[in-house]
């Protein structure tokens, strides 16, 4: 699993009742599965409510759907400079971007150089039908921007020119199915990416 390789552990431990060194996420005696509703009862000290719907459950897939904040940080904290994973973030890479011409060129570290020039926020998130990107550029810009499922399969895109600042763009997830989903904003020298989720009513 993904959160286990970001240094993330699950949410019973390595034993029943053992803590997954996230302040934020609720003790769990064994694994769930399935699709159990809201306010399953844990049998460890003080029952707490087990976080079913956490991805680092065992539940069925459309029925997890978030991460805590405190999974965030830790997450991250793997991805940094000077974490264990960070060869994913700042290591090279072989891969040629599959965007546009103008992208072909830009590095991977001209990327990182300029990320902080450019920000994605995915709201509300899980989302519902419009699903509204909040995009900080540093400078009047052209970009593409591509949306691709858990699978990987590139399901929108478009070409937008952003302007110095925060703008927002609405995209149309009516049609897409229940699950995780990428979004990615590229220039010609940054690129911004955020993971958000579709949970239909």
């Amino acid at each position: 699993m993904v959160g286990n390789y970001l240094n993330l552990f699950d949410l019973w431990g390595t034993e029943p009742c053992q803590d997954d060194f996230v302040e934020d996420t609720p003790i769990h005696n064994a694994p769930n599965y399935g699709c159990p509703g809201y306010k399953h009862v844990s049998t460890c000290f003080d029952n707490p409510v087990e976080m079913t719907m956490n991805f680092m459950d065992n539940t069925n897939d459309a029925c997890r759907y978030m991460f805590t904040q405190g999974q965030k940080i830790r997450m991250q904290a793997t991805l940094a400079k000077k974490g264990p994973r960070a060869g994913l973030v700042y290591g090279s890479s072989d891969c040629v971007p599959a965007f546009t011409e103008s992208t072909e060129d830009a590095s991977f570290d001209q990327s990182l150089q300029s990320q902080s020039e450019l920000a994605v926020i995915v709201f509300p998130n899980p989302a519902s039908g419009e699903v509204y990107l909040r995009i900080s550029s540093g400078s009047d810009v052209a970009s593409n921007i591509a949306v691709f499922n858990a699978f990987g399969s590139l399901i929108y895109s478009t070409k937008q020119d952003l302007l110095k600042g925060d703008q927002q763009i609405t995209l149309d997830g009516t049609n897409w199915s229940e699950g995780s989903y990428y979004v990615k904003v590229q220039t010609a020298e940054a690129i911004a990416s955020r993971l958000f989720f579709i949970k239909n009513h």
